[in-house]
Order: C-alpha cells, then sequence, then structure tokens
C-alpha cells in the first residue's frame, strides 16, 4: 500500500516547486506546471496525443475501452499541430452533432 506522500508523486498531483512560479496561486501555479508537461489541454481535459518511435504523433481516444483496458486510436498524424487540430475537430463533432 502506498503512504499519502507516494500517491501523490505517482499521479502526479504533489509538487515542491510549486511556489516558484511568482504572482500566481498554487493551484494556477500547479496547473500552469502540468500544462507544461504536456499533460492536460487547456480546457483541462487529458491529452492522448503520444510521440511514436518514427518520430510521428498519434492521437488516442480520451476514454478507455472497458473490454481491453486500452484507448482507441484516432489516427497518426505527420506534426503535433495537426494532431491538436484533429482532436479539436472530434471535439466539436463529439458536441455539437
Amino acid at each position: 500500500m502506498l503512504t499519502y506522500r507516494e500517491r501523490q508523486w505517482k499521479f502526479g498531483t504533489f509538487c515542491p516547486f510549486i511556489a516558484l512560479v511568482p504572482g500566481k496561486s498554487a493551484i494556477a501555479a500547479r496547473t500552469l506546471q502540468i500544462q507544461a508537461r504536456g499533460k492536460v489541454n487547456l480546457e483541462g481535459g487529458k491529452i492522448v496525443i503520444r510521440k511514436l518511435s518514427s518520430g510521428k504523433y498519434r492521437l488516442y481516444s480520451r476514454k478507455t475501452d472497458p473490454q481491453t483496458g486500452k484507448r482507441r486510436n484516432l489516427g497518426t498524424f505527420n506534426s503535433r499541430s495537426a494532431a491538436e487540430k484533429h482532436e479539436r475537430a472530434v471535439q466539436y463533432f463529439k458536441h455539437h452533432a
């Protein structure tokens, strides 16, 4: 069983350098740090774009398939910006269709 501090490290909720962002609250500073690492997008959802060994980027579904426990492949793109553009299109289609 993990201790409280170990769980914080494992799930990315603990950051000893959170006060190093001047002029920001602790929550805002933490959000900026997570965004800088590319873990969440500006809307707060988890970004599921991964760089492949070939140098291309793959977009995965945000939700995992309950049967396989894996994310669905939503396409492979030559640049990260193209993958992000497609992700926005997917989110628009999901919520406006």
